[in-house]
């Protein structure tokens, strides 16, 4: 794949061989094409920690700290959602953290303290807005 930079002139060959590429490369049904690069669209959240909750009433809150799968493309983040529970569990958004690579989202369970009850969390990229 040939790499354009703004203000280039660009050979019709050039131009034609990555077209060529585009368009033979086999297409994943889970993949992205963005800026010429491949990326996973949707996963599985490999490692997720819900460290405690905290209580009112029958209602119980806290954090979810999350591994993101890869660095995303400039413009683009995770949404996460959760994918299986024992109970009725909500994850909200939340913010990620440059620093560890962590993404803390706010979790709300009712009626179970267990920080056990998530057992799947899901993750698509997204455009950022």
């Amino acid at each position: 794949m040939h790499e354009f930079v703004p203000g280039m002139v660009a050979r019709a060959e050039e131009v034609n061989d990555n077209f060529a590429e585009v368009m033979n490369a086999k297409d994943s049904d889970n993949e992205i094409v963005i800026n010429g690069r491949r990326y996973q669209a949707t996963g599985l959240v490999k490692s997720f920690r819900i460290p405690d909750f905290y209580a009112s009433g029958n209602w119980y809150y806290g954090s979810v700290d999350i591994s993101e799968p890869y660095t995303p493309p400039k413009g683009y983040r995770f949404n996460y959602y959760i994918l299986e529970t024992s109970g009725f569990s909500i994850l909200g958004p939340g913010n990620h953290d440059s620093k560890t690579g962590q993404y803390r989202a706010r979790i709300i369970q009712v009626g179970s303290s267990s920080t056990k009850t998530v057992s799947k969390i899901g993750w698509s990229l997204v455009k950022a807005e």
